[in-house]
């Protein structure tokens, strides 16, 4: 069975769904699925260093990369507009069983649809959020035309729309009425480099406090991240300290260093910039509670990613994996005060080894890829 992954960036300045669909092509392709990515090469401002339209690997998993046209102009730049994208898949697209194509409003995967509709190809489109309340509201206007035209007939079209939490499913039946076929199937997770060290060496390695307490973030910093939320949490205790590690918008960063500052919060909070590889599983363990309390969160695979390395974990109600993690005694949710959900969490009974050995067996890799080649076998079976 051949899959073609098309997806419009796999830069790690993209988030959790760049590191997702490279362990999702890997699980697949461990079930004996010759899984290929498609992608742009988008790197934010710049541009990835990779070949173009030549067959190559990225993160040794097989992949394909389309030159993004890369205008001074970021909202054109951020469609991630591909000129020879339709070209490419009009001469590639049937070599292929099966199309997955992750995002909804984006130049690269809607032309997938497009063409795989076409020429007769099935087709799994992956919403990512985009459909959920928060992010229709940004933009309303656009993507109501878009889902009244293009959009949504693309999605209606799919043999089947992936999506990753309850959730998530009924946003989209929501967005396209009910007559859609969804399969829900969560994002996996992997143990990061650095997950199997101690907590003392974790903390010595990354030059934080021994005894405070240290509430984690790990995420794109974003306005709905809520960060704002997290400097009150340290205003109301002092023995919280705060480790924030992620890139964003230098402007909006510096927005909240300068809040900090105003709450007299500045010298509890680490600013850690972009974090991976052993850095990042170090940092999970070296944390007590690692805290997510987006406004919106499409899974939410940083949160997963961390009860896998055995922290406390808190999220917003907003965080689409919480009902999933909860379910397995991996996390609390904060509904209205996020305060008293980390003193919650931080007073419960906790047991790192136990809480990892249940989140893997839910959320591994391994058992989410034999889902994904389930759903591939049914959709071509049933065609």
């Amino acid at each position: 069975m051949k899959v073609l992954h098309v997806i419009p960036s796999v830069a790690p300045c993209r988030g959790g769904p760049s590191r997702a669909i490279v362990e999702m092509v890997r699980a697949l392709r461990e079930n004996d699925v010759d899984a290929t990515i498609l992608a742009t090469n988008d790197n934010g401002p710049s541009e990835l260093k990779v070949p173009i339209e030549q067959p190559t690997a990225w993160e040794k998993q097989p992949a394909i990369f389309l030159k993004r046209w890369s205008p001074p102009i970021h909202p054109v730049r951020e469609f991630a507009f591909a000129p020879r994208a339709h070209d490419w898949l009009e001469r590639n697209v049937r070599k292929y069983d099966i199309v997955h194509a992750h995002a909804v409003f984006s130049y690269l995967p809607g032309k997938a649809m497009d063409v795989c509709r076409k020429a007769g190809i099935l087709y799994v489109a992956r919403t990512m959020g985009h459909l959920d309340m928060w992010s229709l509201k940004r933009r309303s206007w656009k993507k109501k035309i878009a889902l009244a035209f293009g959009e949504g007939a693309r999605l209606r079209g799919a043999a089947a729309i992936h999506v990753t939490s309850e959730n998530e499913d009924n946003s989209v039946r929501s967005a396209l009425g009910g007559d859609v076929r969804t399969c829900i199937i969560p994002l996996g997770v992997t143990l990061p480099d650095g997950a199997d060290i101690s907590r003392e060496s974790a903390r010595k390695d990354l030059k934080l406090s021994e005894h405070a307490t240290w509430l984690v973030f790990l995420s794109r910093i974003h306005p709905k991240k809520n960060i704002e939320s997290l400097i009150d949490v340290l205003t109301q205790d002092e023995s919280y300290h705060l480790a924030i590690a992620g890139d964003g918008d230098e402007r909006y960063v510096e927005t909240l260093k300068q809040l900090a500052v105003q709450k007299g919060a500045d010298s509890r909070i680490t600013w850690m910039g972009w974090v991976d590889g052993w850095m990042r599983g170090a940092l999970f363990k070296a944390g007590d509670v690692f805290v997510l309390p987006s406004l919106s969160e499409n899974f939410g695979l940083a949160a997963v990613e961390a009860a896998a390395c055995g922290i406390r974990v808190v999220v917003s109600a907003e965080v689409d994996a919480g009902p999933m993690l909860e379910s397995v005694g991996a996390a609390t949710i904060s509904r209205g005060h996020l305060s008293l959900a980390i003193k919650r969490a931080l007073d419960q009974p906790h047991d790192p080894v136990e809480q990892s050995r249940r989140v893997l067996n839910n959320f591994g890799w391994n058992t989410v890829g034999k889902k994904i080649r389930a759903m591939y076998e049914d959709i071509l079976k049933n065609a």
